[in-house]
């Protein structure tokens, strides 16, 4: 008769990329904080909080004893917007002033990868 099967522990999961960034990102965001005036917390609560206030702007001191306002932040409120709506950003923002599909960057990309591996592959006449 055979005795109980031999312990095998699991093996780690390897993370990368992205998704351990993600998971960096989550566990930092969950910490709790101590505020100055005594309540607590979370770092992504404070960040929500940062959004919100970007948004909708607001009036900071100027260190001089004036003070300066921050006018509302368009793209942060439409932010916001997608974020509860559950949408994801129809493009990406490359610059101020130009911006690209989603769709076209990937495209991009996928393209100048292909064309790397292409060219290790096969030598370039004159390149030696």
């Amino acid at each position: 008769m055979a005795g109980p099967p031999a312990f095998k522990p699991k093996k780690a999961k390897k993370v990368v990329g992205p998704k351990r960034l993600t998971t960096f990102l989550t566990d930092m965001g969950s910490d709790v904080l101590i505020l100055d005036d005594g309540t607590t917390a979370t770092r992504d609560e404070m960040l929500a909080g940062q959004l919100w206030k970007m948004a909708l702007g607001y009036v900071e001191d100027d260190g001089e004893g004036g003070q300066r306002i921050i006018k509302p932040d368009r793209s942060v409120a439409i932010f916001i917007f997608e974020r509860r709506e559950g949408r994801i950003p129809a493009t990406a923002r490359l610059d101020e002033y130009s911006s690209i599909s989603a769709e076209e960057r990937v495209d991009e990309l996928a393209r100048a990868r292909i064309n790397a591996e292409a060219d290790a592959l096969v030598p370039v006449p004159g390149d030696s």
